[in-house]
């Protein structure tokens, strides 16, 4: 008892008190830095996917937005049947009015898929990374279409002109030619 009574009437001492702030500044400053690297990664992974992605003939756009669609359409029957089963009568409002906001305020899909880092909504679908929602540190976004695509299509026509600029094939595929 008597050890426990020392460290109940303690003062903090002037070295524990400057750890205690470091450890608070690292914390503040560090992981939100580190979150926002991390989402620049995922920035730059969505270019990359996009510039190397076969999709991006422009004729596959259409088939590429329906396999989205369907998709969502799949995963909303799946989560309606499981909160169904479950008889989950709140979940079912809930679900049902943001899907219907969703409808009526245009073109926007509300993606329940779980995206970090570099990896493909869906990647056996082969749809086009335009469509991709991009959410970092696991989080769900709701995602206007519009908006990604514009980001996406102006940062890969960026990565296109440094490749050409540095003598790569501008994302076309094709070998670069032996200067001189």
């Amino acid at each position: 008892m008597a050890g426990q009574d020392r460290w109940e009437r303690a003062v903090l001492s002037g070295q524990s008190a400057i750890a205690t702030a470091l450890i608070c500044i690292v914390v503040l400053v560090t992981l939100p830095l580190l979150k926002m690297l991390v989402r620049l990664g995922a920035l730059v992974g969505l270019a990359s996917l996009y510039i190397n992605n076969p999709c991006r003939d422009p004729s596959t756009h259409h088939k590429a937005w329906e396999m989205l669609l369907a998709e969502r359409r799949r995963r909303i029957g799946e989560r309606n049947a499981k909160d169904v089963s479950n008889l989950n009568v709140i979940s079912l409002i809930k679900n049902a009015v943001n899907d219907t906001t969703g409808l009526i305020s245009g073109q926007r899909v509300m993606c329940d898929f779980v995206f970090f880092s570099f990896a493909y909504i869906d990647s056996e679908s082969g749809v086009d990374a335009e469509y991709f929602a991009l959410g970092a540190m696991g989080s769900w976004r709701i995602v206007e279409m519009a908006v990604l695509r514009r980001l996406a299509t102006s940062l890969a026509m960026g990565l296109d002109g440094m490749a050409s600029g540095m003598g790569g094939d501008g994302g076309t595929g094709s070998r670069a030619e032996p200067q001189g």
